[in-house]
């Protein structure tokens, strides 16, 4: 057996504080799993979630053990009830030439409930670091998701609640706790990449064709844009309208995650999406490629308009300007090689570029080269579990024309990443 309170190696398999948990736990048993809860919370310090179904998963045909079961024996009779918790963090030394600093940090801690009851499912996420504020669909920003799905046979599945928006490409779909660093533009999308959705998928075969409608933004229009008040109208239904298709192809290798996306954020101001994730996938390795493309009547993400104000653009027109009639580009590439069991390595790059035709000096003024690079250690095998020593850097190049000055950016973390399975 894997973990036996009989082993005379006890002691070297955990900690002080498991010993006395287990000592309470063994007087005090309908304690069991709250104090197992808490023994996740102090015995792990950091964790990060990520999915079992490819090369990040800690050995082949493995099936990770939840504390629950590996402690306490605890058999689960079904998947009605799953308790996780999410939590990332470990020591990061920043590099960016004003605020050179290195710190010991929890970056992300998000605690899970999931479950499925015959043909119902549903997903509860708390974002427990952060500010919080209430938002146009109700629900406070502290509720990452609150969602319930129903999938009457196995062609047809609908999801109704708050959760992500079903935009293409891997970066933005997989679980943010596994990406060390998001790049520019899916860092941006990111930030306001939640809220209440309906969604209706059909599934066949491999492949999945889903449409989802969502509110176009989080907070309302003149909040976003302000300086939007008098000269742009409001819009009776501001919802933006995904479609997207998930597919498998030539048994399993080549994987796809593209979508079209219609943003309707005012009257007669409309921004179209296109995000293409494009995976070619093997036993030892992958490589992702993904791209996203925007252009819209109002600046979505912000950036360029952000930029705006850091050059006075925005107070030499009076502090009303607001730059429209705006285009981004992103591309990502992502290289992971798991030489063995217990190591992986990723490689990633991406280029990202901001520009406006109704502004000349922020034509094609902004683009933003990002780089990751990581060796990552699994010292357990049975539990989703690893050591992740990395380097981020990111460099901002303006041109003459906008005004900014360059900016560069880098990062070396040394961090715990563990997906806590409690119950």
């Amino acid at each position: 057996m894997l973990f036996n309170f009989d082993d005379r190696n006890l002691l070297y398999r955990i900690t002080r504080f498991d010993v006395i948990l287990y000592l309470m736990i063994k007087r005090k048993k309908e304690y069991t799993l709250p104090l197992c809860i808490l023994w996740g919370i102090f015995s792990s310090g950091t964790a990060i979630a990520q999915n079992y179904d490819d090369i990040r998963q800690p050995a082949d045909s493995v099936t990770v053990q939840s504390l629950s079961e590996r402690i306490f024996k605890i058999e689960k009779k079904n998947d009605a009830f799953n308790l996780l918790f999410d939590i990332r963090g470990g020591v990061y030394d920043t590099f960016d030439g004003e605020t050179d600093r290195a710190k010991l940090a929890i970056s992300y801690f998000r605690p899970r409930i999931c479950g499925t009851i015959g043909k119902w499912s549903y997903l509860i996420r708390l974002n427990c670091l952060g500010n919080y504020d209430r938002t146009r669909d109700g629900a406070n920003s502290l509720v990452d998701i609150l969602m319930v799905s129903f999938r009457p046979n196995e062609h047809w599945s609908f999801d109704f609640g708050k959760k992500w928006f079903n935009y293409g490409a891997y970066e933005f779909q997989d679980d943010a706790l596994r990406i060390l660093e998001f790049f520019e533009y899916d860092y941006y999308v990111q930030d306001g990449g939640f809220g209440l959705t309906a969604d209706a998928s059909y599934h066949f075969g491999k492949q999945t064709i889903g449409f989802q409608i969502a509110n176009a933004s989080r907070m309302d229009l003149y909040e976003n844009y302000p300086a939007a008040k008098g000269h742009i109208e409001k819009n009776r239904a501001p919802f933006q309208y995904t479609v997207n298709w998930i597919g498998s192809l030539f048994n399993d290798h080549l994987n796809t995650y593209w979508s079209y996306t219609l943003l309707n954020q005012a009257k007669n101001c409309f921004t179209s999406q296109v995000s293409l994730g494009t995976k070619l996938k093997f036993r030892k390795w992958e490589f992702v490629l993904d791209y996203f493309g925007a252009s819209g009547d109002l600046d979505h993400l912000g950036i360029i308009n952000s930029d705006a104000v850091t050059t006075g653009y925005t107070s030499i027109k009076g502090g009303s300007a607001m730059i429209t009639d705006v285009k981004y580009n992103n591309i990502i590439g992502q290289f992971e090689f798991r030489p063995g069991q217990r190591w992986n390595i990723l490689l990633k790059g991406g280029v990202t570029t901001s520009s406006t035709d109704n502004v000349e000096m922020f034509h094609n003024y902004r683009t933003t080269y990002e780089y990751t690079a990581a060796v990552q250690f699994f010292p357990d095998l049975t539990q989703d579990l690893r050591i992740s020593l990395a380097y981020i850097g990111r460099h901002h190049r303006f041109t003459t024309a906008c005004g900014l000055d360059n900016i560069d950016y880098g990062r070396l973390e040394l961090s715990l990443i563990y997906k806590l399975k409690a119950y």
